[in-house]
């Protein structure tokens, strides 16, 4: 008799354990469907490695809400509200689970993020020329979307761009250009800054 109650406790005990792993996996799924969601409405054109990687945090934490925060916090200790803090857990947390529902859409934003890592070209009107420091071209895209390029080295193209950058407003260009991790002192942390490497009039095809 003694052996049946210790058995059936058990059973119970076994019952309940998965129903709470079950519910876990549950409003997670629910989490990362909304995430999935959010990612594949992330507009890449012009963004950088970080920026997109960026833009898959926030999808994340806007996907997790009050009550889901609370039982992260119960289920996994991990505090979504402190992202400087457990934001890397949270983020293999739920991006495990989005891996498993949308596969595909987490597969193209990695492969998207790790070919802007090393750069691009891009086709665009000159709107705006800053030379605080640095000679910035701030370059209207053909996608509708602005983005600054920075100009630190020669470049191929056969511009003289020491003689005409500052005249350069209003023109249409072709550049190829490569991403960097430099460190900005006025935020105190690096930032990713479009470096241009080749940069011609019109429209051009890049080498």
């Amino acid at each position: 008799m003694k052996t049946k109650l210790i058995a059936t406790i058990a059973l119970l005990s076994s019952f309940m354990m998965s129903g709470t792993a079950m519910a876990q996996q549950n409003y997670l799924d629910e989490i990362a469907q909304r995430a999935c969601t959010c990612v594949d409405k992330v507009q890449t054109n012009g963004l950088g490695e970080n920026e997109i990687t960026m833009q898959m945090g926030v999808c994340i934490l806007q996907s997790v809400g009050p009550n889901d925060r609370d039982k992260i916090m119960n289920d996994y200790k991990i505090n979504i509200n402190d992202p400087m803090k457990d934001g890397q857990r949270a983020g293999a947390l739920i991006g495990t689970r989005m891996a498993a529902i949308c596969p595909a859409t987490v597969v193209k934003l990695s492969t998207i993020a790790k070919e802007a890592g090393s750069g691009g070209s891009v086709t665009g009107n000159i709107i705006k020329v800053d030379s605080d420091g640095f000679v910035t071209f701030s370059v209207k895209e053909n996608a509708g979307n602005t983005q600054k390029y920075v100009w630190l080295f020669p470049t191929k193209g056969g511009l003289d761009l020491p003689s005409i950058y500052s005249s350069m407003t209003g023109k249409t260009v072709t550049l190829k250009y490569e991403t960097k991790n430099i460190f900005d002192p006025r935020v105190g942390d690096y930032r990713q800054v479009r470096i241009i490497t080749q940069i011609t009039e019109g429209f051009a095809k890049v080498q």
